[in-house]
Parts: C-alpha cells; structure tokens; sequence
C-alpha cells in the first residue's frame, strides 16, 4: 500500500474534536488526538478484525476507539495518571460497578 500526504487529517491530529465525545473528553491530554484519526486509519487499512498495539497509548483514544469498532488491541504506557486513564476508559463496567459509582457521586454530591 502507497501511502500518501493526508493534509486534510491534520485537524484529527488534535485532541480538539474530543472535547464534546464522552469518555474521550473527561481527561485532557495535550499530546492527544481525535477518535476519529483512529477510525480513519482503521478504515485506510481495512480494520475490521485482528490485533492493534500502541505502544505509547497515553490517555486510551486508541484503545477505546479500536473497542467502539470491535477491534482487539494493546496499549503500553509508563505515565501513571495517563495509564489509569486509559484503564478507566476501556474498562468493561457491570450495571453492579455502574450503580456502586452512581452510589458514591451521589454521596460526594450530598457532602
């Protein structure tokens, strides 16, 4: 595959169009970028099946957009605040977690 100058993407290599997507948006990472650079690239190379590794996945963009398509993957980081990030992103939550958490802003609210 050739691959070519996409100087149209060069906004999606911001994390500007996270700000209003939820779960993307609640932790900013300056060297962030957009879902939807992921998507794009999962598309230019016909993703839809096997194994994606990002070996410096900072706050999880890639982690959880591969998870939105279906797509296995891999992330690697040494930053501890950015790697619980990531965890807390791509984690699968039962309706037990979701409603223990629910339960706890509720008592951080009352306070």
């Amino acid at each position: 595959m050739e691959l070519e100058l996409k100087k149209d993407w060069g906004f999606y290599a911001t994390f500007v169009p996270n700000k209003k997507l939820p779960l993307y948006n609640w932790y900013y990472y300056k060297e962030g970028f957009a879902r939807e650079l992921v998507f794009k690239l999962l598309d230019l190379f016909d993703m839809k099946n096997g194994l994606v590794l990002d070996p410096f996945c900072g706050s999880g963009t890639t982690l959880l957009a591969c998870k939105e398509r279906g797509i296995e993957s891999i992330g690697l980081e040494i930053l501890p605040g950015s790697l619980l990030a990531s965890r807390v992103k791509t984690r699968n939550y039962s309706d037990t977690d979701l409603s223990d958490i629910e339960s706890c802003l509720n008592e951080i609210r009352e306070v």
